[in-house]
């Protein structure tokens, strides 16, 4: 019995680490790291998972918002980065 307690308390904590290690990486080590986001993006896939299930389907709302408040580069989820390009002002532009 002692056996089976300790190997669930190993099985536990090297779950925990294995957690621990990922939030790490996704949040400071990685390369999308250093563009700006929102953390809770950068962290984990509840974020969007949220967006486009439980408020069904708003996350394409939210990304908007994100470049807006965050700029042209947004992370926008754990493994990725969107960029927003600039329309061209056609109003400049020889005919």
């Amino acid at each position: 019995m002692e056996l089976t307690a300790q190997c669930l308390f190993g099985g536990v904590v090297l779950l925990a680490g294995y957690t621990v290690y990922g939030l790490v990486w996704r949040l400071f080590l990685s390369p999308v790291a250093k563009f700006p986001g929102p953390k809770i993006a950068a962290a984990t896939f509840w974020y969007e998972f949220y967006y486009d299930v439980v408020k069904g389907g708003q996350y394409v709302y939210r990304i908007e918002q994100m470049h807006k408040q965050y700029g042209e580069h947004s992370a926008t989820c754990t493994f990725e980065m969107l960029i927003r390009l600039s329309r061209p002002n056609r109003e400049n532009q020889p005919v």
